[in-house]
């Protein structure tokens, strides 16, 4: 039989329904035995005939009631054998989406190394570059500042010893007072002079470091544009001089500049705080302010100073924070590592 063959449960079930009627038939035929052993022979055949006929009757119903108890249970069988043979193949459908889907992904994985390593770079080059540029712009500035006081500063000083002494030997008023006044412009653009070379290359922060330069520089300020400045250092023993010294002098010449052309401030406060890993650089003004989007804005169309301020604090490795709103004032916050560096050349 089919069943017989078959390794399911259908077959088993078949199996042991089979083996089940014919140990039940041949147990009924002992126990019939022994009763027919009683009788004569042709009614002990009789009998016999029977009871053989009877239980093979009763034998092909129970294989009978056996099939269709588990016929249900071969179709299940059946049908959880094609269930698994297509959750198999789906399962290796599945497999192989997922093979491509990790291959794309460590593909795209790769791609975005290669462009984050583009980026970098470009970012490290544009970097170098600026610096590059800062450090010409100050060694032009240098120079400039060196000329105009040796140079144009010796001459205006020769200029004004001769006109003085010109001025002496006059005998008429007139032209006494005429030399005099020309002498006076002569000084006049001498002073300036040598505050435009300070304001070019402040000597004072390498000889001094950078809060002895401040002062200097916001004394002149003061005197010049009537703001009121107040100046504090807090910590710090050792003077900050070099590239940080030189960068946060720059920014707090662009952030003052940027109060008096468009804050209409009445005072400022700059508080420079120095630390041992870091120092802390806050400009607070009590002028109108601005909304935030003024500042994106000014600082994607690179006014009001604002990219050059961050970029310097950018290049030191430290980060640039600025705080406004409409007649609130302005906040200006620079946070840079302090570096032990020498004097910037």
């Amino acid at each position: 039989m089919k069943w017989f063959r078959e390794k399911s449960l259908y077959g088993q079930l078949m199996l042991s329904a089979a083996l089940l009627s014919t140990a039940t038939l041949v147990l009924g035929l002992i126990a019939a035995w022994e009763a027919l052993r009683a009788l004569d022979a042709l009614e002990s055949q009789r009998l016999f005939g029977q009871m053989l006929l009877a239980g093979t009757a009763l034998w092909l119903l129970a294989d009978r009631l056996a099939v269709w108890i588990a016929k249900p249970f071969h179709a299940l069988a059946r049908q959880f054998r094609v269930q698994g043979q297509n959750a198999h193949t789906e399962s290796e459908a599945l497999r192989e989406s997922l093979q491509r889907a990790t291959h794309a992904l460590q593909e795209a994985e790769a791609e975005r190394q290669r462009l984050l390593a583009a980026v970098a770079n470009k970012e490290e080059v544009k970097n170098t570059l600026l610096k590059q540029l800062i450090q010409i712009q100050e060694e032009e500035r240098r120079r400039i500042s060196r000329e105009l006081h040796d140079e144009t500063g010796q001459a205006l000083t020769t200029l004004l010893v001769t006109m003085r002494v010109l001025a002496e030997s006059l005998q008429e008023e007139q032209q006494r007072n005429i030399v005099s006044s020309a002498r006076d412009l002569a000084m006049d653009t001498l002073h300036g002079i040598r505050d435009l070379a300070v304001d070019l290359r402040p000597p004072a922060i390498d000889d001094l470091g950078l809060a002895a330069a401040m002062n200097r520089h916001l004394s002149r300020f003061r005197e010049l544009h009537g703001l009121a400045v107040d100046f504090r250092v807090q910590g710090g023993q050792d003077p900050i001089t070099g590239h940080i010294a030189l960068a946060l002098y720059r920014i707090v010449q662009e952030a003052l500049t940027n109060i008096l052309k468009h804050a209409a401030a009445r005072s400022v406060e700059i508080r420079l705080q120095i630390h041992a890993n870091h120092v802390l650089l806050t400009i607070a003004d009590d002028g109108k302010g601005f909304a935030p989007m003024l500042q994106e804005r000014a600082v994607q169309e690179n006014r009001l100073g604002l990219f050059g301020m961050m970029e310097r604090t950018k290049l030191l490795g430290g980060s640039f924070q600025i705080e406004s709103a409409p007649e609130a004032g302005t906040l200006l916050r620079v946070i840079v590592p302090n570096w032990k560096e020498e004097s910037a050349t």
